[in-house]
């Protein structure tokens, strides 16, 4: 197996073989630097040199497609016009099922309008992993394994350096086994943010997968992988399933990331697109860093209800126990966590839960009226004013009749006496209290719990 870099630069080839051991992963050598066997983590102050440190809006496209063969020519125009609608940053191909002087002679890699390229040389028909990139970010390659191929990605203009994992997961249960950990002893050594893309070949719970023999469960492997590492799935928008085929479906393909990529770029989105040519979609991420926001309303804190002058409101003067409880809780608000039993502090989960809610509620793009997709802040405004405008709009007086008479049943007397009755404080306690006391708060900002206490 080898792995080739193509740029109109630099032309490296590797040749590395199958390895089962995890302690011992496979070597890049680029451009006369040769990695340890086990990659040491970075200085923290070469990431905050490298990381943004103002508040410069940062957006990272990739993509990533099973292809399952690339030797045909509709292939080739397929993959060229995914690229030229979404315009990626960088984009993972797998399962090509060529390699060698095939690849060059069918020219694929070239003809896809990125000049820089790295390829994991399939076995036969068997694996392969291609990353393609533009010359606005710098890729180097740092290690591989015959399921994965694993990069050190900086964008040039932002300086943001990310780390990524382009998967190609055996479909034989037996070899696959192998892949898990080599992938967690990465992830001693990463302190960049970090996300995995690719075809996984393996499920995290029985809805993602739909018809089929009953072999086809939840990975258990893959599952204690991700709880092992800390890492979560970026879910997605789109169709439920990645891969079909006869009436078995699955979502074998998906993207995963680390706790600083969420710091990093906390509104990212993964995007099921069409499937063509192949039995697999290809998905699209978004990765964007903070946007600026318009003022927020008033929001009450249950953590201030600690404070011994919660009554006058002054502001927080407590000791540090007093203060990592109020944060606690105020994550555990914002995250909607009810089932997290209380004694250890899990800020950093409810932090992750609070900003999962704030993806799934946030709109990353619509379709505008030319019938391009466009994620610019300030044209979405521009176009949901337009849209709801007209239906929240009179054109002008309203006029004729309306007869209900005897449209609807009659009220009994009773039941419209009860019905308009004033509550009385009992019923009013009783209501309040049955309130979940983190829930949305009202249009004052306060939660139902400011008032049970």
């Amino acid at each position: 197996m080898t792995g080739t870099m193509n740029s109109t630069h630099t032309v490296v080839v590797v040749v590395v073989s199958e390895n089962a051991d995890p302690n011992v992963i496979n070597v890049v050598v680029t451009e006369g630097l040769s990695l340890s066997r086990r990659l040491e983590p970075p200085d923290r102050s070469v990431i905050d040199a490298t990381l943004p440190q103002t508040a410069t809006y940062v957006k990272i496209l990739a993509s990533c497609w099973n292809a399952q063969g690339c030797g045909h020519p509709k292939i080739l125009t397929t993959a060229k016009q995914y690229l030229c609608d979404y315009n990626s940053d960088f984009f993972g191909l797998v399962e090509p099922r060529i390699s060698g002087t095939r690849v060059d002679s069918v020219v694929f890699v070239c003809s896809l309008g990125y000049p820089s390229s790295y390829r994991v040389e399939a076995n036969g028909f068997s694996g392969g992993l291609w990353l393609c990139w533009r010359d606005i970010v710098i890729v180097k390659p740092l290690l591989h394994h015959f399921q994965f191929l694993h990069c050190e990605v900086l964008r040039k203009a932002s300086g943001t350096r990310i780390l990524v994992t382009l998967i190609y997961a055996i479909p034989s249960y037996t070899r696959r086994k192998s892949l898990w950990p080599h992938l967690h002893n990465l992830v001693t050594s990463i302190t960049y943010p970090w996300f995995l893309m690719g075809d996984f070949n393996s499920t995290l719970d029985a809805s993602e997968r739909k018809g089929g023999a009953s072999s086809t469960r939840p990975s258990c492997d893959f599952q204690n992988f991700l709880f092992d590492c800390g890492l979560r799935d970026l879910g997605f928008q789109g169709p439920s399933f990645t891969w079909s085929r006869g009436c078995t479906h699955a979502r074998v393909d998906r993207m995963i990331c680390n706790t600083l990529w969420d710091e990093c770029f906390p509104e990212s989105s993964v995007i099921h697109l069409l499937r063509m040519r192949s039995d697999h979609r290809p998905l699209l991420r978004v990765g964007h860093s903070h946007r600026s926001h318009l003022p927020c309303n008033f929001k009450y804190f249950t953590g201030w209800q600690h404070h011994v002058d919660f009554d006058q409101m002054f502001d927080l003067q407590v000791e540090l126990e007093g203060i990592l409880d109020q944060d606690e809780q105020l994550w555990r608000q914002k995250s909607r966590v009810d089932w997290v039993t209380k004694g250890d502090r899990n800020t950093t989960y409810f932090h992750r839960k609070a900003n999962q809610c704030k993806v799934r509620n946030t709109i990353h793009s619509l379709q505008i009226v030319d019938g391009s997709r466009c994620d610019d802040i300030s044209v979405l405004r521009e176009e949901a004013c337009r849209y709801f405008r007209p239906l929240f709009t009179l054109d002008g007086p309203i006029s004729g009749s309306y007869p209900f008479t005897g449209c609807f049943p009659q009220v009994p007397p009773s039941t419209m006496n009860l019905l308009v009755a004033t509550p009385i404080s009992s019923e009013i306690c009783d209501a309040l209290s049955d309130m979940s006391p983190l829930k949305s708060p009202g249009p004052d900002g306060l939660h139902a719990e400011f008032f049970q206490k």
